[in-house]
């Protein structure tokens, strides 16, 4: 019996604290508030928002979205008008899979 509590502990642990990390928010916080509460951490990431900046960081360190050449703002890879600025903007190439993250990390462009 004990052994199944520290299994659903820690499964609940895992989950708060993975909910988290891909909100983009710090998982670090929440290892403490899971390892003490697990059931509060789950109810307070689910709860709360996703964090904008490091959600879009990341969309655009994947390729699923690039910056404007003008005004710097995210928008889709396929675009030819920035939605912000309104300037015409060349659309880019499909920019994602392993090869291109790879070429990236290489410093190619």
């Amino acid at each position: 019996m004990s052994f199944f509590l520290f299994v659903v502990w820690l499964v609940m642990a895992i989950a708060a604290i993975s909910i988290a990390s891909n909100k983009g928010r710090n998982s670090c916080g929440f290892v403490f508030i899971t390892l003490l509460i697990p059931i509060i951490g789950l109810i307070i990431a689910v709860a709360m928002s996703a964090d904008q900046a490091k959600t879009t960081e990341r969309a655009i360190n994947s390729g699923d979205l690039v910056r404007c050449e003008f005004c710097q703002s995210p928008i889709h890879p396929a675009a030819t008008i920035c939605p912000h600025c309104r300037s015409e903007v060349a659309p880019h190439p499909k920019q994602q899979g392993f090869m291109f993250r790879l070429g990236k990390a290489l410093g190619g462009d």
